[in-house]
């Protein structure tokens, strides 16, 4: 029987019950952080999510060697390496005898895009797409700097166009399409 922290939203019984998706990623450990911080700033340009390190992609628990020395180089690393300055929440949790961190990474609002540093505005930022990183587009990467981000084209730049459409949300909370002319002002990204 797990806990719950109801204060993060964090049960230790369900953390590991969930495959890896839109919201979620594991990660064994810190050793590879470029991967780490895709994922970060992939969650902060999308949905938002919650990164687990010391849990393999099979879900099996395997913790982190020095849970309060890895906590600390995750919060540098995100600290040193991602602009603009995103603060995530995280936290040490016990999962079967071994200590794993949580990084609960918000949805980054009106900061939005961010990326990492040393690539740039335009080659760092991700998206999330399913269980997956993607870099941005040049499009979508201005897109989510003019407060917008709600395209369903979260594609590589070696995806073709033409499958995805713009929506633009409505006042009862759907989407709807948005015009004809407003896609030709976007570009080629958002035919139909």
């Amino acid at each position: 029987i797990g806990w719950c922290d109801w204060s993060s939203d964090v049960c230790s019984s369900d953390l590991v019950a969930e495959h890896e998706g839109k919201t979620l990623d594991y990660k064994r450990d810190l050793s590879g952080p470029e991967g780490v911080l895709r994922t970060v700033v992939a969650f902060a340009n999308s949905a938002g999510g919650r990164l687990v390190i010391g849990v393999v992609d099979d879900r099996s628990v395997v913790g982190v060697d020095d849970p309060v020395t890895a906590e600390m180089r995750l919060a540098d690393l995100i600290t040193d390496s991602i602009r603009p300055q995103l603060l995530p929440t995280i936290e040490l949790i016990t999962l079967d005898g071994r200590t794993v961190l949580v990084a609960n990474v918000p949805v980054g609002g009106g900061q939005r895009p961010y990326y990492l540093k040393e690539a740039g505005r335009y080659g760092g930022a991700y998206v999330r797409l399913g269980s997956s990183n993607r870099r941005a587009t040049r499009l979508l990467t201005d897109d989510l700097a003019r407060g917008g981000g709600e395209l369903a084209d979260l594609r590589s730049a070696d995806q073709p166009a033409g499958r995805y459409r713009r929506h633009r949300p409505t006042s009862a909370g759907a989407t709807s399409p948005v015009g004809r002319s407003e896609e030709r002002r976007v570009g080629k990204e958002c035919r139909s």
